[in-house]
């Protein structure tokens, strides 16, 4: 028998690193799932609700780092993709979505399901290919397994039926994915950036999730500098732990000298954050470098007296060669004795939390970091236990921390910790979720390691404390 577009979609696939595709069988997506039973590579996941599926794929792709596929069928089952993929394209999570589509022989009749997947996910998806004939398969499968594990991001393929059946043509399909490449400012610009530095009285440092594979150069090059570091919600469980000049977060959820280091500094370095809340970035008196790899992200928050575009572990690997020493402890000792102040306060309804009934969230959350494992994997439904997980659950060099924290939906904790414990079986994996986000799960029998904590919430307590 010879190959269909299906099957070699799933070879392509599988060759790329591809282990788990969560979604819902139906209809339109019947030949497409046939493919995935004859492959025998990849694990189908079934939930009861693809936008779960995508929420767990999110997870699964971010701390794993290989792309996850997802599936929904033609029509409703496609919707309920595009709030996961929103979230995997703020995150960064290479996730491939399958979609099915209506038969070609009725495309734009308005037929039943149908919808244009390229208007639709055009927010969503970094890459949207409509595989409408079989010689297409290569090139499009190709190019959205590309887009995806390099540009960290969704994609979507949209697959008719007809097709998906239908005899593939002959040829390679191998899958050749090239390194990330390294990428680093241009040595005049890296001059400027260590004149700056040099001649600043007081340095700060505010990371983001960009600092994810360069904690380490980043905690020397502010020790060197006797620079604070404060860092964004997804910079937190790279940069808060063992590391002598954390100084906390800012914003919403703020807490310690974060906001007044970065205030009184001279100069501010932003590094792998696009932070969204403008109003907590200094203004013009403090100056301003942001370094990112993504060019779009450089000066759109606030304005910068120096864009510089790269890789953060390269970027300030090479910092480090021509950069000098500041031996003044005072502004640095001054932040982080702020922040010591700032823990203590939060101590109080811990230290009486045994004596409270009903049970403090704060007790509740510093408990949970307690007793937790060393390799213990958070995740934080979106509202206020965002608060108590920014807060209150302390990171260590093997655990993890994850919410929806650029996108913002709802009742995502259950599913990112069951993708998360999909992809390392056994790890410990709490998800701290809303009474809501804990009546909506829907975890398989095979998800034993999850734990479960719901914090009551008889109303939209963020919402309301946002609104005040």
């Amino acid at each position: 028998m010879s190959q269909t577009v299906a099957d070699v979609l799933w070879e392509m696939l599988a060759k790329a690193g591809v282990q788990r595709c969560y979604g819902i069988v139906g209809d339109a997506l019947n030949p497409v799932i046939d493919g995935l039973r004859r492959n025998g590579k990849i694990e189908f996941i079934h939930v009861r609700h693809e936008e779960y599926g995508v929420f767990a794929a999110v997870a699964d792709a971010y701390f794993t780092g290989d792309p996850v596929a997802v599936c929904g069928t033609a029509g409703p089952g496609v919707v309920h993709l595009f709030n996961g993929l929103m979230d995997a394209r703020k995150e960064g999570a290479a996730v491939i979505a399958i979609a099915g589509d209506v038969e070609t022989s009725i495309m734009d009749t308005a037929a039943l399901e149908e919808l244009n997947p390229y208007k639709f996910f055009e927010a969503a998806s970094l890459y949207t290919g409509r595989l409408v004939n079989p010689e297409q398969v290569r090139p499009i499968v190709q190019t959205a397994i590309l887009t995806a594990i390099l540009e960290k991001g969704p994609v979507v393929i949209s697959i008719p039926g007809d097709v998906a059946s239908a005899s593939a043509p002959s040829g390679s399909f191998e899958s050749r994915i090239p390194c990330p490449a390294i990428l680093r400012p241009s040595d005049g610009d890296m001059s400027r950036l260590a004149k700056m530095i040099d001649e600043a009285g007081t340095v700060a440092i505010f990371g983001g999730d960009g600092c994810r594979d360069a904690r380490e150069e980043v905690i020397q090059l502010a020790n060197r500098l006797g620079a604070p570091v404060g860092y964004s919600f997804r910079g937190k469980q790279w940069l808060e732990h063992d590391n002598p000049n954390a100084v906390g977060m800012t914003g919403l959820l703020g807490y310690g000298g974060a906001y007044s280091a970065m205030h009184e500094a001279d100069l501010l370095l932003l590094l792998g954050t696009d932070f969204p809340f403008s109003e907590f970035l200094p203004g013009d008196r403090v100056k301003k470098v942001q370094v990112d790899k993504n060019p779009k992200h450089i000066g759109r928050r606030t304005a910068v007296d120096l864009g510089l575009v790269g890789d953060i572990r390269a970027t300030v690997t090479a910092l480090l060669k021509s950069v000098s020493a500041k031996n003044d402890a005072r502004f640095l000792d001054k932040h982080v004795a702020d922040t010591k102040s700032f823990h203590e306060l939060l101590q109080h309804y811990v230290v009486k939390g045994p004596g409270i009934k009903p049970i403090r969230p704060e007790f509740l959350a510093a408990t949970l970091s307690d007793v937790a494992s060393y390799d213990a994997m958070f995740f934080a439904d979106t509202g206020t236990a965002c608060m108590w997980l920014a807060r209150h659950i302390n990171g260590g060099r093997n655990r993890r921390l994850f919410g929806s924290f650029s996108w913002a939906s709802m009742a995502n904790a259950a599913a990112n910790a069951f993708g998360a414990q999909l992809a390392y079986p056994g790890r410990q994996t709490i998800a701290m979720c809303g009474d809501g986000g804990s009546k909506s799960s829907a975890l398989r029998s095979n998800a034993e390691e999850i734990d479960l904590r719901a914090i009551p919430n008889s109303a939209l307590r963020s919402a309301e404390e946002n609104s005040w």
